[in-house]
């Protein structure tokens, strides 16, 4: 006779706060709970036995697991999302949820806006003037209660992420004779468990993404040309650019990319034919 086990797997949400420019807000996580086995000892049991144990108070079962899947930041400005520094700064149960957010596979990132001017033709003068707008804008995102494309690296950075660190740093041996290279990744730390245990990068979907920057191919050319965002935070990215598609078909938009092929020449990409399913680049 075969005995069938029907483990049942709960889904709940965890709220955190956020900073929405002085509004009340809040940040999710979906945890999953796996209720846990039997312990090992009672395993071999006959059914009996193990409802004698039970009635008598004993615990046979081992505690159960939880896995974070998938966050949420909502509307919030990068004080919402920093890690809390200290103890007066944690606000009991939401500052532990908020840092297990950035441990979970997928993670849904606010990124209203993104004005960066990196033109190096500029003259002095206007490089002082570049410097005032990147601040003015960053300012103003926070006023607003909403993240800048600039805040995204200080916030995973501050959550124990290595997305700054060269793919390959070599380290040469003292008689120059050899040299050791070590590969870093991009997976996230989990303080609360070992980071060894940690096995899948985190993947993160941008969105949020304010009209003021439209069409998508514009958005897209803003991110890549401003290097704001590592290549090893870029390998992990994605931009929901769903409501910015029907500009991009009116005006038949295309994002230009550069190669180095002997020179330099662009290429013009349909952003059309780059979209997912799921609305993303």
């Amino acid at each position: 006779m075969k005995i069938r086990y029907q483990i049942i797997i709960r889904l709940f949400l965890r709220a955190f706060d956020v900073n929405h420019g002085g509004h009340p807000a809040l940040g999710y996580t979906i945890v999953s709970q796996t209720p846990g086995k039997l312990k090992m000892e009672y395993q071999n049991l006959p059914s009996k036995d193990i409802r004698t144990l039970v009635q008598s108070g004993v615990p046979i079962k081992e505690e159960p697991t939880e896995e974070i899947q998938v966050a949420y930041t909502g509307d919030t400005c990068a004080l919402g999302l920093l890690k809390k520094k200290n103890s007066k700064e944690e606000n009991g149960k939401s500052a532990l949820y908020l840092q297990q957010a950035f441990t979970a596979p997928l993670i849904f990132c606010e990124m209203t806006f993104l004005d960066v001017d990196n033109d190096e033709d500029d003259v002095s003068s206007n490089k002082k003037k570049t410097k005032k707008k990147r601040l003015l804008d960053q300012t103003f995102a926070q006023e607003r209660g909403h993240m800048h494309l600039q805040d995204i690296v200080p916030v995973l950075t501050s959550h124990g992420w290595d997305i700054l660190s060269d793919d390959n740093d070599a380290t040469a041996s003292t008689d120059d004779t050899t040299t050791t290279t070590t590969t870093t990744t991009a997976t996230p730390f989990n303080t609360n468990s070992d980071p060894s245990s940690i096995s899948n990068k985190s993947q993160i979907i941008f969105y949020h993404l304010s009209g003021r920057h439209g069409p998508a191919s514009y958005a897209l050319s803003q991110i890549l040309k401003s290097n704001v965002l590592p290549p090893k935070l870029l390998e992990l990215c994605s931009v929901s650019v769903a409501s910015f598609l029907g500009e991009e078909i009116d005006n038949n938009d295309s994002v230009q990319q550069e190669e180095e092929s002997g020179g330099e020449e662009e290429t013009k990409i349909n952003i059309l034919s780059l979209v997912r399913n799921d609305g993303c680049i």
